[in-house]
């Protein structure tokens, strides 16, 4: 596996994604090796509890009109709606060919 691209980066996939995308709501293959309750038998990374936090949207008064801002964090026991895409924070890890040369 190759190591993270920046300080604190997402960790990236170190499986091929065959047969796993696309990703929709309420069908990510992710779920059924990834969720804390079966990585262990999977013996796969379970997903953090951090993950698993409903975000308190509110709204803002103070601003000139109104906006929704989140107001903190609400832990939950089910993954929320907005962690359902795994691939747009993680992304696989690939060996591939230089498609253009970077001359910098």
């Amino acid at each position: 596996p190759y190591g993270a691209s920046w300080s604190d980066a997402p960790p990236q996939i170190p499986h091929n994604l065959d047969g796993l995308v696309p990703i929709l709501h309420g069908d990510t293959s992710c779920l059924e090796c990834h969720l804390p309750e079966n990585a262990a038998d999977m013996e796969a990374t379970p997903i953090p509890e951090s993950h698993f936090q409903n975000p308190n949207m509110v709204e803002d008064t103070n601003y000139n009109g109104m906006r929704t801002v989140v107001y903190g964090y609400k832990q939950s026991n089910e993954l929320p709606g907005s962690r359902f895409n795994c691939t747009l924070c993680h992304w696989a890890q690939a060996d591939g060919i230089t498609v253009i040369e970077n001359d910098f």
